[in-house]
């Protein structure tokens, strides 16, 4: 798995023959169908997360405990990421990616997974988002999202936020 880089497999690239599956490393939450058996030994998604990531903690913890994840490609699903949150640039979904990829990377990855998600974490949310904001003259409000969810993530604040708190 490459840490805290794209989270999303797009498995079209995958060449599976048909009527075969394929073991992946993760899966989107809107794909899940496991065993109940599983919830029971892992317990439920982890409220920390709240939104954004927890599919992503949970298909870790479901591999590490020795199952593993299927994807079936004559399966058809179709999700709208974040559409009720206002979309994949609203400031709401970039303040819990913000927060939620780093408290991922503090419970999964290893020291030498950081410095490669540092980097790509910095070019590719915050100085994107500041790039965006001066070249596009949009509202503050995306890149103050990233900003505000490093800051949650440093402080330990995880979970659902009061509305009052969330980004606008």
């Amino acid at each position: 798995m490459t840490f805290g880089q794209s989270l999303h497999l797009h498995h079209r690239r995958h060449n599976v023959p048909a009527g075969g599956v394929s073991t992946v490393e993760f899966m989107t939450g809107c794909a899940f169908l496991f065993r109940s058996e599983i919830v029971e030994e892992l317990g439920a998604l982890d409220p920390d997360y709240f939104l954004c990531c927890e599919d992503l903690d949970y298909s870790v913890r479901i591999r590490r405990v020795g199952y593993r994840l299927l994807f079936v490609p004559e399966s058809t699903l179709k999700h709208k990421v974040a559409q009720s949150l206002g979309g994949l640039g609203s400031p709401v979904y970039l303040y819990y990616q913000t927060r939620n990829r780093l408290l991922f990377m503090r419970r999964h990855a290893r020291w030498y997974h950081w410095p490669t998600f540092m980097i790509h974490f910095t070019f590719s949310y915050v100085i994107k988002r500041f790039v965006i904001f001066a070249l596009r003259r949009r509202s503050i409000a995306s890149y103050r999202a990233v900003i505000m969810g490093i800051a949650d993530f440093l402080t330990g604040r995880f979970g659902r936020l009061d509305r009052a708190v969330e980004p606008e």
